[in-house]
């Protein structure tokens, strides 16, 4: 007997995936629209109940999209977050970019909000990119501080001479 809210979630994907597709097809350029037609299609999503510590995978070259049965039985609300975040690396894939958590993959995430979807507060690998400010911003601070304590050094050293 098939679990009702396993049919329900499964529904829910697919209906995500329609509305989002769309939404990232328009980063084509004509030229790739005419060279890559297959960018996201034939892409089946799928629900895993082995998934203990990904709440989704993108497994392009299989063309499927697994997301974690568990996690979203228990949070129905945060299943577009992760079926946007993997369908941002199948649309990078598919159109022969790099697929990684890259810049690009970044600038198609901060469109997110747009869906009005709410995004999941458990997934903090989008923090990364505000992480790596913050640890560029501390190190351009310890820069200048060792710069200060050079200055002051050499100013010490050799301010008495001429």
């Amino acid at each position: 007997m098939t679990d009702p809210r396993r049919v329900a979630l499964l529904n829910a994907s697919h209906l995500c995936f329609f509305e989002f597709a769309p939404r990232l097809l328009r980063h084509l350029t004509y030229e790739e629209l005419k060279t890559k037609p297959s960018v996201l299609k034939n892409v089946g999503v799928e629900l895993s109940g082995r998934m203990a510590r990904a709440l989704g995978m993108c497994y392009p070259e299989r063309r499927r999209i697994a997301l974690n049965e568990p996690y979203f039985l228990k949070n129905p609300c945060y299943l577009p977050y992760t079926l946007y975040h993997e369908m941002v690396h199948m649309f990078l894939f598919d159109a022969g970019r790099p697929w990684g958590h890259n810049r690009e993959f970044y600038s198609l995430m901060e469109e997110f909000p747009s869906t009005k979807y709410p995004a999941d507060p458990n997934v903090h690998i989008h923090m990364r990119q505000a992480r790596a400010g913050k640890r560029q911003k501390q190190a351009r601070d310890d820069e200048k501080a060792q710069e200060e304590t050079l200055s002051g050094f050499i100013a010490r050293v050799f301010g008495g001479l001429t």
